[in-house]
């Protein structure tokens, strides 16, 4: 006869199936349960699944007691008997059978990561001080919240620079600054940049130096105009001698205006040189012939800059271009005596020299019919 007899047993139920095979034919199968102190079952229920069993059934039922009673072993006193103590020689709780939870946070020892101290059973049983999801152990900013990419260390601002090594941890920054911004980028951290919303230089704290005097614009009365730090970047007014009566300008008609507005509009030089470009000849020409026909006609003609580049240059350029211009007229058969030229440099803007667009107007040679 061969016989298995698959058990499950607990505290208070147990369950059985005997199964049975003899004299090479017969199938025996039984059941078996106990709740309590009571059991019952029977050997012989083959016959109710169809199987080839003895032709009957049988059944038992009891009741199982100790008349003397006997106190069950317990080595490490934990009130969980040996026989159900996995950890017999420690003391513990009947939760674990019987293994123990020093720091009592419902992870037993043998589980727990950090078995002296209380923490969480999704970490192990280990703490999170600062509930970002990161054991302490493994936090290296374990009292503040932080992210898992940075070792549990917080990033208020999101620019990839953690708090404590960030100098501006309030506001996105870049690493070469240690987390600063640079607003207007000119390679001047905010915090170290008196003027952080204009471009300026490092000798200025930043600021820039519009009029390229020396003075940065915020400690300078005139921006716009070369002036030294005696009198706060704006010109010295210096008494002249009594000039000549300056030239009456003359009425033109409409047709007289436009040929000037257009001289003034289309003349242009090669960049940062006095040479005219050809598409300005056209124009020009028109001017030539107009002062052919008006032969008591004079001519002034103003040359200005903008204020990139040293002051003396910008004003040596501006006479230049204005010398040009005469050159091109008495060329073409104007008296010379006719005609007067002056260089201004960047002394008289017409505008901010702050924006590109500014600067532009900025240069120009203006022309104005005089008596």
């Amino acid at each position: 006869m061969l016989s298995i007899t698959p058990r499950w047993e607990g505290e208070w139920f147990e369950a059985a199936v005997p199964v049975s095979y003899f004299n090479n034919r017969d199938l025996r199968l039984g059941m078996a349960f106990r709740v309590g102190s009571l059991f019952f079952g029977s050997d012989k229920v083959g016959s109710l699944f169809g199987l080839t069993d003895l032709y009957g059934m049988d059944f038992y039922a009891g009741v199982k007691f100790s008349l003397v009673h006997s106190k069950p072993s317990d080595r490490d006193k934990d009130k969980v008997s040996d026989a159900k103590d996995l950890c017999p020689d420690v003391a513990g709780i009947w939760k674990f059978a019987g293994c123990p939870d020093r720091d009592g946070d419902d992870v037993q020892d043998s589980q727990d990561m950090c078995p002296d101290e209380k923490g969480l059973a999704t970490l192990q049983g280990c703490p999170d001080k600062d509930m970002d999801g990161i054991a302490d152990k493994n936090d290296d900013c374990p009292d503040d919240a932080g992210l898992p990419q940075f070792k549990g260390c917080p990033d208020t601002d999101g620019d990839g620079i953690i708090n404590r090594d960030d100098k501006c941890p309030s506001v996105a920054g870049l690493a070469l600054y240690l987390g600063c911004p640079d607003s207007d980028n000119d390679s001047i951290p905010d915090p170290d940049d008196d003027c952080p919303n204009k471009a300026g230089l490092s000798i200025f704290k930043g600021c820039p130096d519009t009029d390229g005097d020396g003075i940065p614009d915020n400690k300078d009365d005139c921006p716009f105009e070369v002036g030294p730090a005696s009198n706060k970047g704006c010109p010295v007014k210096i008494a002249e001698a009594p000039k000549e009566t300056a030239p009456i300008k003359v009425e033109l008609t409409q047709e007289e205006q436009e040929i000037i507005n257009t001289v003034f509009s289309n003349l242009q030089f090669e960049t940062g040189k006095s040479i005219i470009k050809s598409s300005s000849f056209e124009s020009l020409d028109k001017l030539v012939e107009l002062l052919k026909k008006k032969p008591n006609f004079k001519l002034q003609i103003d040359g200005h800059t903008d204020n990139v580049g040293k002051a003396a240059s910008n004003l040596t350029l501006s006479k230049n271009r204005a010398n040009a211009a005469k050159k091109y007229l008495t060329d073409r058969g104007i008296d010379a005596s006719r005609i007067s030229t002056n260089g201004y440099g960047l002394k008289k803007p017409v505008a901010s020299n702050a924006t590109p667009e500014g600067r532009a107007k900025n240069r120009r040679v203006e022309f104005t019919i005089v008596q």
